[in-house]
């Protein structure tokens, strides 16, 4: 009887998971704290608010408070409007609507795959993976900037804790600030003040397109999320006193997509002032392709949004006008079947927001001189690999048989392709599938990683990287430290399915300690923590982050040094070609 229950319980925990594109969504409680109750009526810069408390003493929970104006109507594909102080008191204490993404629920999805690999029998996995298809998506709305605030000194203007700004992951197509995975209170517990955001996403948060361009001002389109992202933190700014925050010292953090929104604001000119430390997940933005030219990638930004619109119905003759006449469900709908989007609706370079590729303007010292820590985890493209089925987000999908992979190795790698065989294995086509999966890992995120580190550290020495080697417990397992797999430690919250054992404790104390550190004073290092040295090229020590934390060298130098050449390569190309961004 104990058995049975503890498979149900798996199996509920598998339920409240649902993890889509790049990022983890939780649609359910794993470990929030209960409400317990309104807070008192706060007054903010923007109007009187009241929360709820949670069930941890003293820290109130402010839910759904809206940052800006909703981007409907007119005002959807427009730059972020600031939000207008609201009258009467702000009733905090439900989340707003997710912007709007899919909530279909496709075979093979980033969930499923997860829930395959975590080595569970098959009866768990396979009614865990039937719940997810049919588990029920939290609601969506284009009315949808909303931002959430845990904090320990709701109404203390003169705490002036650190800050903690959080930005999801997903592709820059899905998730939340209000999933239930960043809803846990234990870097709050710290003496931070932690704040959640949603951003537009997707078609509505990222399409460029001719007809928007010539509607604006400035002559572009696209990058709305950005702006979103950027607005919150000047709302941030402006309000975050009232609820016991620093407004000087702010901390930006996210995951996946979230970490390139985080390289992304060290480097626009229009987040100058609003950030004073960062960190980075798994992610870090290269931003290659051009609002108009692109002399590196495959497509510009309005070339890719004339397809894109074209599938919701927008004709050559239309205008921006109306364009955003057409129904927000008819739109997502449009992208939920359009084939061509993955990779497609991201930040670009526009000469406004972003002005240079952001490659460019970290390798030229140009973004914020702040402390950033960063880093990635051991197999990144475990759960990609099936979708990309090549060592390399570019290339398309590898031929299978060994000979005309050996060729296309060298058509995409030319003279470094040999030593890029040998060194991941890649030349015995018994273990090839891994090996190719420990590459695109390098390719896609590791690579990027750690160029951005180097460069940070030449205009700040507080720079810190870390690589996260736990993985599931279960021995069946075939993911290993698969992407966003660090969350779960961050923010000290786990559930049934993706849990922690006793041997997991010192890690768990390790990350909240070194990510709350940092957010206090730019330097992960306190009292009881293993030594995180700074990050230098010459005899770089990176954080391992396993069971017992450790600094010390990682084996895959020589290969990201391969990967690192072809990446300035790319950017020299960029440096010379006559480029058209607006």
């Amino acid at each position: 009887m104990k058995k049975a229950l503890k498979a149900v319980g798996i199996v509920f925990g598998l339920c409240l998971v649902l993890l889509l594109g790049a990022g983890i969504y939780v649609f359910s409680q794993i470990s929030k704290p209960e409400d317990q109750g309104p807070t008192q009526v706060f007054d903010t810069p923007s109007g009187q608010i009241t929360g709820v408390w949670t069930a941890d003493d003293g820290i109130a929970n402010f839910m759904g408070i809206p940052y800006a104006e909703a981007p409907v109507g007119d005002l959807r594909w427009q730059p972020t409007v600031s939000k207008t102080s609201w009258n009467g008191v702000l009733e905090a204490n439900q989340f707003g609507p997710r912007c709007m993404q899919s909530t279909k629920r496709g075979d093979n999805s980033y969930a499923e795959r997860l829930v395959r690999g975590l080595g569970l029998s098959w009866f768990k996995t396979e009614l865990a993976v039937s719940i997810i298809k049919n588990g029920e998506a939290a609601p969506t709305d284009e009315d949808c900037l909303f931002l959430n605030i845990r904090t320990p000194e709701a109404g203390n203007t003169s705490a002036k804790l650190p800050v903690m700004v959080w930005i999801h992951g997903g592709s820059h197509t899905g998730g939340s600030g209000s999933d239930d995975l960043y809803q846990s209170n234990a870097l709050v517990k710290e003496g931070v003040v932690l704040v959640t955001i949603n951003y537009r996403l997707g078609v509505f948060g990222y399409l460029a397109h001719p007809a928007l361009s010539a509607d604006s001002a400035r002559n572009v389109s696209g990058n709305y999320g950005l702006l979103d992202q950027i607005e919150a933190l000047k709302w941030v700014h402006n309000n975050i006193e009232a609820f016991g925050g620093d407004k000087d010292n702010v901390t930006l953090f996210g995951e996946s997509a979230g970490a390139w929104a985080v390289t992304e604001i060290m480097a626009s000119p229009l987040a100058k002032g609003l950030i004073h430390k960062a960190i980075g997940e798994s992610g870090a933005s290269s931003t290659l392709h051009h609002l108009r030219t692109t002399p590196v990638a495959p497509h510009s930004g309005e070339g890719e949004g004339v397809k894109i619109a074209a599938a919701f119905g927008v004709t050559e003759n239309m205008s921006a006008a109306d364009m955003r006449r057409i129904s927000a469900d008819v739109i997502q709908e449009a992208q939920d079947t359009y084939q061509g989007y993955t990779g497609v609706l991201h930040p670009i370079v526009d000469g406004w927001s972003m002005p240079r590729a952001a490659s460019l303007i970290f390798a030229d010292s140009e973004q914020a001189n702040i402390p950033f820590l960063t880093g990635g985890n051991a197999d990144e493209a475990t759960l990609f690999y099936d979708f990309y089925q090549a060592p390399n987000t570019w290339g398309g999908k590898a031929p299978r048989d060994q000979v005309a992979f050996t060729k296309w190795m060298t058509e995409h790698y030319g003279d470094a392709a040999p030593k890029l065989m040998a060194l991941y294995g890649l030349d015995n086509a018994k273990n090839r599938i891994r090996a190719e999966a420990d590459m695109l890992g390098d390719d896609l995120f590791i690579n990027h990683i750690r160029r951005v580190a180097a460069e940070q550290a030449k205009i700040n020495e507080d720079v810190y990287l870390y690589h996260f080697t736990r993985t599931p417990p279960d021995e069946d397992q075939t993911i290993g430290a698969f992407h966003a797999s660090e969350l779960f430690f961050v923010f000290d919250n786990f559930n049934t399915a993706i849990y922690a054992e006793d041997a997991d404790n010192d890690l768990r104390r390790h990350m909240v300690k070194y990510w709350t550190n940092f957010a206090k004073t730019g330097n992960p290092n306190g009292a009881g923590l293993a030594n995180w040295p700074r990050y230098k090229r010459e005899g770089e020590q990176w954080m391992v982050l396993a069971h017992s934390p450790k600094a010390g060298p990682v084996d895959q130098v020589e290969t990201l040094n391969l990967h690192e050449t072809r990446m300035y390569q790319a950017m020299d190309k960029i440096r010379s070609a006559d480029i058209i961004a607006r």
